[in-house]
C-alpha cells in the first residue's frame, strides 16, 4: 500500500513539473531559443534552387548576390506543418516587395528528399527562390535548432531578426518594415 502511495506521489510530482515546464516554454515562445547573434554579419552561402516559374532547376545564387538588399530566409522542411501553413504568406510577401527585399527558403534534407522539395514547391505555386541545403551546411552555419526559423537580414546583411517557429504575416511584414526604413 505504501509503495501504490509513493508511486502515485511520483507520477503527480512528474506530471506537476511536466506541466510547469510546458507552461514555462509556451509562457516564453519559441523565438527565445537561437543561437545566431543579432547584429553579426550573416554568413554567406550557395544554394542550388528549384525550378519553379522564374528559375531553372540548378540555378545557383549566393547570399552576397544580394548584397545591398535586405532578405528574408527561411528554413524549413515540406512536411512540417507551421512551414507549410507560411509558405503562402513569404510567397504573398516575395511578390509585395520586388526590387526591395530577397526572400529565400532553404530546404534541411534529412526527414525530406529533394523531390519531396520540388514537390512542395510545385503544389504551393512558389515563384521565390527555395533550394535543398545540401549535408545541410547552411544549416549548420545559421546554428538552426528549430523549424521554420525565419532569419531578417538588413541590406549589409547583418542579422536583425530571428524567429523560431511560425510567424505570421502581418508579424513579418511589421519586421520588414523597420529593416527597410
Amino acid at each position: 500500500m505504501v509503495k501504490t502511495s509513493s508511486t502515485f506521489r511520483n507520477f503527480l510530482t512528474f506530471i506537476f513539473l511536466l506541466i510547469s515546464f510546458s507552461v514555462i516554454f509556451l509562457g516564453l515562445g519559441c523565438n527565445y531559443f537561437y543561437s545566431v547573434d543579432i547584429g553579426k554579419k550573416a554568413p554567406d552561402f550557395k544554394l542550388s534552387v528549384f525550378k519553379n516559374n522564374n528559375y531553372n532547376f540548378g540555378h545557383q545564387v549566393s547570399l552576397s548576390d544580394f548584397i545591398g538588399t535586405p532578405v528574408v530566409i527561411n528554413f524549413y522542411y515540406p512536411s512540417c506543418p507551421p512551414c507549410r501553413v507560411e509558405m503562402p504568406d513569404l510567397e504573398d510577401i516575395s511578390n509585395e516587395y520586388v526590387g526591395q527585399l530577397q526572400v529565400i527558403g532553404v530546404q534541411q534534407l534529412g526527414i525530406d528528399s529533394p523531390e519531396d522539395g520540388q514537390n512542395f514547391v510545385d503544389q504551393l505555386g512558389l515563384t521565390f527562390l527555395l533550394g535543398p541545403d545540401k549535408d545541410n551546411e547552411i544549416m549548420k552555419k545559421y546554428e538552426i535548432v528549430g523549424f521554420p526559423t525565419t532569419i531578417i537580414l538588413d541590406k549589409n546583411h547583418k542579422i536583425n531578426k530571428v524567429w523560431v517557429g511560425y510567424i505570421g504575416k502581418d508579424q513579418l511584414i511589421k519586421i520588414i518594415e523597420d529593416v527597410l526604413d
